[in-house]
């Protein structure tokens, strides 16, 4: 999900279009994680993922569905 640092002062329903930067680019970027930090990471998640499982009448969604086809 694409969350700005800063308010953006634009009309409901606006698309925009986001170029995505290397982190290495960035003297002020956050450091990567080590493998460590990693690992704790994907442990955390897959953790709240068994925690918080989807409803069994979850609806499925078709490929269609996923993807913005204009």
């Amino acid at each position: 999900m694409f969350r700005p640092d800063a308010p953006l002062d634009l009309p409901e329903g606006s698309r925009v279009q986001l170029a995505v930067e290397s982190l290495s680019r960035n003297p002020d970027a956050t450091p990567a994680l080590s493998i460590e930090e990693r690992r704790g990471l994907r442990r955390r998640v897959a953790e709240r993922m068994m925690r918080n499982p989807l409803p069994a009448d979850a609806p499925r969604f078709k490929r269609d569905d996923m993807y913005d086809r204009d």
